[in-house]
């Protein structure tokens, strides 16, 4: 899910887009959590955080601040960081596969063969540049999130920053 969510974020970044503004920021954090986290408005304008059921979360629960930084530092962040060590052991396991096609062309005298084995390294060596691609925009996102959203303070400007977007857009 997040693959999706993070390679659909940067091919839809615009020049207008700015990360480091904390109202795009903000924006951009509602757009890509929908799956997972819910931000209400109250009749009195206070802003309600709802984690959605999903696997080990069997019902919906409503966080406050600290809840949220928990559940981001602990959840969002491990996900993040199991689908980069997934992407890294695959890449890995491709870039082992080449290295293997390469010494076989090598010595390989057949014509024939030696085509298959060229179409072959052509094959992995576009799944491993998409692979890097892929690796590379996960592994940003996470940086730059998590340099964003490091402590409580951190968490309570955006919870401020979507306030102000929901009270504004609603």
């Amino acid at each position: 899910m997040w693959i999706k969510k993070i390679n659909e974020f940067f091919n839809n970044i615009s020049e207008y887009d700015n990360t480091s503004l904390s109202l795009h920021f903000a924006v951009d954090f509602i757009d890509m959590m929908k799956e997972r986290l819910t931000f209400k408005l109250d009749d009195d304008c206070n802003l309600n955080i709802l984690i959605l059921s999903y696997k080990e979360v069997k019902e919906d629960i409503e966080v406050d601040n600290e809840g949220l930084l928990n559940w981001l530092h602990f959840t969002f962040h491990k996900e993040l960081i199991d689908i980069i060590l997934s992407l890294k052991t695959k890449f890995d396991g491709i870039e082992n596969t080449m290295k293997e096609l390469v010494n076989q062309s090598k010595v390989e005298p057949d014509k024939e063969k030696q085509a298959k084995l060229n179409n072959d390294l052509e094959k992995n060596s576009k799944e491993l540049d998409t692979l890097k691609m892929i690796l590379s925009r996960v592994d940003t996102y996470r940086r730059n999130t998590f340099n964003y959203l490091r402590d409580k303070d951190n968490i309570d400007h955006l919870i401020t920053h979507i306030r102000i977007y929901k009270e504004q857009n609603e």
